[in-house]
């Protein structure tokens, strides 16, 4: 905080009290001066300090979003081989179940093919949509 200015002496001749007047507004505007630097100085560490917060707040983001789409991909990749799998285990269902089934009759053969036709248009429907 800036120095008080000091009262005056009643006694003093008017040049010494003009010059002591000076003299102590000249302290206090030293003192002011000294003041504004000091803040100065604690302004500028103080934007150091968020410049380097902020570029470490982006280095953090970039490195989550890279994570995120990291992720987003495997999960992707996931979900493809899990229809993959989930078509497979259906083809592996109705491979069975041709190997064990002796068509005698036409209305048999006609419902395996239909349910088959069906099961695997599903299966490509959903894999692709």
């Amino acid at each position: 905080m800036p120095p008080k200015l000091l009262p005056l002496a009643p006694n003093i001749h008017w040049a010494d009290n003009v010059y002591e007047c000076l003299s102590q507004v000249m302290v206090a505007f030293s003192g002011h001066m000294e003041y504004l630097e000091s803040e100065k100085q604690k302004l500028k560490a103080q934007v150091r300090r968020l410049c380097q917060e902020n570029s470490w707040l982006r280095d953090e983001l970039a490195s989550t979003q890279q994570r995120l789409q990291q992720s987003e991909q495997k999960c992707a990749s996931l979900e493809e081989e899990k229809t993959h799998l989930e078509f497979m285990s259906q083809m592996r269902k109705y491979d069975s179940a041709s190997c064990q089934v002796r068509f005698t009759d036409p209305h048999t053969l006609f419902e395996y093919l239909f349910n088959l036709y069906f099961s695997l248009y599903f299966c490509s429907y959903y894999r692709l949509g």
